[in-house]
């Protein structure tokens, strides 16, 4: 029994820092995307970065996926260390 409890606790603080790790890290990193696109595109305004697609797919295909692996990255020694 007492096993049991203390898996469901390892697991539920492993996964409370996924979660919360992959919101900051996304955060961030759409932050640094913006940033970034706003420097390439030469705009200084975030309403005119709406119509480009680039901007798009920067979010999808580089922010979401490095936001996941740095999101476990981060719960894995989490979930490691809570033996």
């Amino acid at each position: 029994m007492w096993r049991l409890i203390k898996l469901l606790l390892r697991l539920g603080l492993s996964l409370l820092v996924l979660i919360g790790s992959f919101m900051l890290y996304d955060y961030l990193l759409t932050e640094a995307a913006v940033l970034y696109q706003l420097w390439a595109t030469g705009t200084s305004q975030r309403a005119e970065l709406a119509d480009d697609m680039g901007f798009g797919m920067l979010g999808l295909l580089v922010v979401l996926p490095l936001s996941a692996l740095l999101a476990l990255a981060t719960s894995l020694p989490v979930w490691l260390k809570t033996k």
